[in-house]
């Protein structure tokens, strides 16, 4: 069975704005959405990711590792 998680605009844009304050990557709400490791990244995660400590910065260069992220 497969579980489809819809992640709404919002938390995607803050996500987004989250990596490129800890981060040197700029990515769009439409980059991240395209990314295939996104899903299974939440997926797998998704009882252990406090999204406050990720907003904080905590988890923010983890999440930009696991998605294969690069700067630009």
């Amino acid at each position: 069975m497969k579980i489809t998680i819809e992640i709404p605009e919002k938390v995607l844009q803050q996500i987004v704005d989250t990596i490129k304050e800890y981060s040197d990557i700029v990515l769009t709400v439409e980059e991240l959405k395209a990314n295939p490791k996104l899903e299974a990244f939440f997926q797998s995660d998704l009882d252990t990711m406090y999204f406050e400590e990720f907003l904080n910065g905590l988890d923010a260069i983890n999440f930009v590792e696991d998605l294969g992220l690069e700067k630009a």
